[in-house]
C-alpha cells in the first residue's frame, strides 16, 4: 500500500465499485428497515387471516431475492465501461 488516497478520500475505489457499494447498502438498508416492521405487520395481518400473514411472509422473502436478480440483470445489460485509473 503506498498511503496515497484517491480525490474522494477512499483509498482504491473507483466510481464503479462506490456505485456498487452505495447500492449494496441501501438495498440491505432498505430490507433491514422492513425487517424491523415485520413482527408488527404480521400480527395485524394474522388478526385478519393467517394465510394473509402467510403471503406476506412470502412476498418478503421472495422480493429480497427479486432486487439482487433485478440488479444483477441490470447489470449484466448496461454496456461496459473502462475503469477509471
Amino acid at each position: 500500500m503506498t498511503g496515497r488516497t484517491a480525490k474522494n478520500g477512499f483509498s482504491g475505489m473507483d466510481k464503479q465499485t462506490r456505485d456498487a457499494a452505495l447500492a449494496a447498502f441501501l438495498i440491505l438498508a432498505g430490507v433491514a428497515i422492513v425487517a424491523y416492521f415485520l413482527p408488527t405487520l404480521m400480527l395485524a395481518a394474522v388478526e385478519v387471516s393467517p394465510w394473509l400473514a402467510g403471503a406476506i411472509m412470502g412476498a418478503v422473502i421472495v422480493s429480497f431475492f427479486a432486487i439482487f436478480w433485478l440488479r444483477g440483470r441490470y447489470q449484466q445489460r448496461r454496456p461496459t465501461r473502462p475503469r477509471d485509473r
